[in-house]
């Protein structure tokens, strides 16, 4: 899906199969991949903030985990947080780093199977081999 080399400190939008996406790393190092619109306003997180635990909206400042739950939404009243932390989720996929390289499970999320790991994606070292470009399609 990405190379480790192009994230950033900032969030990276990405296009997988059609959907518009946002891979982040926070501040503690967790990788996220999450739906590019916030669901509260429709703000685009490529511009949000990666904090020491998910990234937080740059709209309103509502903050996601990196598996898309709702961390805390400000400005609302406490009991409204709290019923809206049980409700609200941000569309997100499960994702691993290996050897440089950032992949992704779009599959259904009750069945995350292991990570392959192929003899030839053991080569290590940090120039990993991986060719980037565009296909043309």
């Amino acid at each position: 899906m990405s190379l480790t080399r192009d994230l950033g400190e900032r969030p990276l939008t990405v296009r997988i199969l059609g959907e518009d996406l946002v891979l982040f790393r926070d501040q503690s190092g967790q990788l996220g991949l999450v739906h590019r619109q916030c669901p509260h306003r429709g703000a685009s997180l490529e511009y949000g903030i990666c904090e020491e635990r998910g990234i937080r909206c740059c709209y309103h400042g509502w903050h996601f985990d990196v598996d898309g739950t709702l961390l805390d939404a400000p400005g609302q009243p406490a009991e409204l947080n709290e019923r809206l932390k049980h409700r609200v989720r941000l569309g997100a996929y499960p994702v691993i780093e290996y050897n440089g390289l950032i992949f992704a499970y779009l599959g259904p999320p009750k069945s995350v199977p292991q990570f392959p790991v192929f003899d030839a994606m053991a080569f290590g070292g940090d120039d990993n081999g991986a060719l980037q470009g565009a296909i043309p399609v």
